[in-house]
């Protein structure tokens, strides 16, 4: 092994090590730590532009989540496909 160079290590590779390891929570953890996973400080109002007509959104499960998305999704102009 002498005379090998191993190629850097980038911050996603070693993100990737870590929460294979050692779980997410201890990925997020080393996020923080590193400065990756900061809180907002935006304090404004979130504007969500345009209106795409004819746009339609697929939710995927049977959950309860996706019966709220489905009682949520029969009163808008969206077409929901689940």
């Amino acid at each position: 092994m002498t005379g090998q160079r191993m190629a850097p290590m980038s911050r996603r590779r070693l993100l990737a090590m870590i929460g294979i390891a050692a779980g997410s929570s201890a990925m997020y953890q080393a996020m923080t730590t590193m400065g990756l996973a900061a809180e907002s400080t935006y304090n404004g109002p979130i504007r969500l532009k345009g209106d795409p007509r004819g746009a339609s959104v697929l939710i995927l499960g049977r959950g309860l989540l996706a019966s709220s998305r489905r009682s949520s999704c029969t009163g808008s102009a969206t077409r929901c496909r689940f």
